[in-house]
């Protein structure tokens, strides 16, 4: 948003109807001109993209639930843990870890609970729900 709404004061004629959602949207049928996705492009071969940058994901709970339940220091700690999973339309996404010998791994988590808003998610980790990954 701090990036849309700077682009609003140096292009005062451009006009914004910002829609936010989870949800993989149809550019077409809904009227849309431009969006901003996370994750892969897709099916979008009659669309033109580019890559606007990298998302980085941290693993993360609040002081106070760590400080209840102690802090995980491998994946299969994460067993022992109430862990907050995101699902977008695909299911449930899976986790990216540090990998036992190098590079990362990719979990799927049985979470305890499961949301499908990223500002909710940050929310229920703030509060001490349990683990999130989240975006930097």
């Amino acid at each position: 948003m701090p990036q849309l709404l700077e682009m609003t004061k140096r292009h005062p004629l451009l006009r914004l109807d910002i829609r936010l959602s989870d949800r993989a949207v149809d550019l077409l049928e809904e009227g849309i001109d431009m969006v901003v996705r996370l994750g892969e492009p897709g099916n979008s071969a009659f669309l033109s993209s580019r890559c606007l940058g990298h998302q980085c994901v941290v693993t993360c709970a609040s002081p106070a639930y760590l400080a209840e339940r102690g802090s995980p220091t491998c994946a299969a700690d994460l067993a022992a843990h109430d862990c907050l999973t995101f699902a977008g339309e695909g299911g449930i996404v899976p986790w990216t870890l540090p990998g036992e010998t190098a590079g990362t791994t990719t979990v799927v988590i049985d979470g305890r609970h499961t949301i499908s808003d990223g500002e909710a998610l940050r929310m229920a980790a703030i509060d001490g729900l349990g683990i999130a990954q989240l975006p930097t």
